[in-house]
């Protein structure tokens, strides 16, 4: 992951968010957070680079369900989509890491 991501733009379905790194005052506790009205990803400036991109991360899978209406299924379901996206997040980002292949071959795919 870039050292810089306040230019950085990740597209979730049909919507390029934002990223940017933002002083620890103005997140903590959280580690980051996603707007989706305003198509922004916010990550803690403080944290170390692993942390921030599993946030990242966790932040698009909070997109992609947003996105997709699982939000409110979850809800009514009574699902903690929170601890949901925290056990995908750190389980993609640990496959991913420790499976280089799958990133290849998504760049063969498209």
């Amino acid at each position: 992951m870039p050292a810089k991501l306040s230019q950085e733009l990740i597209a979730i379905g049909p919507h390029n968010f934002t990223v940017h790194e933002i002083p620890p005052q103005l997140i903590e506790p959280e580690y980051g957070h996603i707007n989706y009205g305003a198509l922004v990803i916010h990550l803690n400036a403080s944290c170390s680079p692993s942390v921030k991109c599993e946030t990242l991360y966790h932040e698009v899978l909070h997109g992609l369900l947003e996105g997709g209406g699982f939000s409110h299924l979850l809800k009514e379901a009574g699902v903690n989509e929170e601890a949901l996206v925290q056990s995908l997040s750190m389980g993609l980002v640990d496959t991913l890491r420790r499976s280089p292949s799958l990133v290849q071959r998504l760049k063969y795919e498209s």
